[in-house]
């Protein structure tokens, strides 16, 4: 009677065991089973720069946190690195311009842009970072310099989307342009770096010119479609609003 138990008991653990082994993984399981240096897993943290978080940080957080940051290491910045773009046109003034040379017109927006900027041990030229109705939804870093190995070093090596060449005329000299576009992604957040190499056709010692920047952006682009249909509608109210003053002046001569 107890050999029939026990063979009982075998044959139901065999059959247990069998049953789970055969369950599909869940992708969150498959995820935790996976290096970090394997693919869109690796991406699976990222979320923005930092603590820039997409879709979470706030304007005033930020800056606050941006301007603690700078106090507390007062040597590393020569200049005073942060600059503010708040919407201001209720008053005409064509001088007037964003650290990037543009303008702001929809109230809801907001800028930060940061000459040079200390992360991580990385120092960061040209860091602007968007953000519509006090949530920070894009970031851009011009001249990314050891960001991009950093990125594939935390998140995987890029992924490469594409490869242009192009052809283009300045000043009677004809240039080749190579386009080349790499991406880390996850399910919420796109970071995306893009170099191009410029280089004059039929000069055999010209070096090139070389540029890169990472943009980073919430895979969901509902709020940059809410920001530039903002933009747009207080764009117009802009322009008729200079148009009047500009009529206004005229009648006055």
């Amino acid at each position: 009677m107890r050999n029939f138990q026990l063979a009982i008991l075998i044959a139901f653990t065999i059959t247990l065991f069998l049953v789970c082994s055969c369950k599909p993984r869940t992708p969150a399981t498959l995820a935790s089973t996976l290096p970090d240096t394997t693919g869109y897993y690796a991406a699976r943290d990222l979320k923005g720069l930092g603590y820039f978080i997409l879709g979470q940080s706030s304007f005033k957080e930020t800056v606050n946190k941006i301007k603690t940051e700078i106090k507390k290491n007062p040597n590393e910045y020569w200049i005073d690195p942060l600059e503010i773009s708040i919407w201001d046109t209720m008053t005409y003034d064509p001088n007037y311009r964003t650290p990037y040379g543009g303008h702001i017109y929809c109230p809801l927006n907001k800028n930060v842009f940061l000459h040079t900027y200390f992360i991580g041990g990385f120092e960061l030229s040209r860091v602007f970072l968007n953000f519509y109705k006090d949530t920070l939804f894009a970031i851009e870093i011009d001249e990314p310099s050891d960001l991009s190995s950093a990125f594939n070093k935390k998140y995987g090596e890029a992924t490469h989307l594409s490869s242009e060449r192009s052809m283009v005329k300045k000043g009677g000299h004809n240039y080749s342009v190579t386009t080349n576009v790499y991406v880390w992604q996850n399910e919420s957040v796109i970071a995306t770096r893009k170099s191009v190499v410029e280089k004059e056709i039929g000069d055999k010692d010209a070096v090139g010119k070389y540029s890169e920047w990472i943009t980073i952006n919430l895979l969901n682009d509902s709020i940059k479609k809410e920001s530039k249909e903002c933009e747009s509608k207080y764009y117009k109210l802009y322009e008729a609003r200079k148009k009047a003053i500009e009529e206004r002046k005229l009648d006055e001569i």
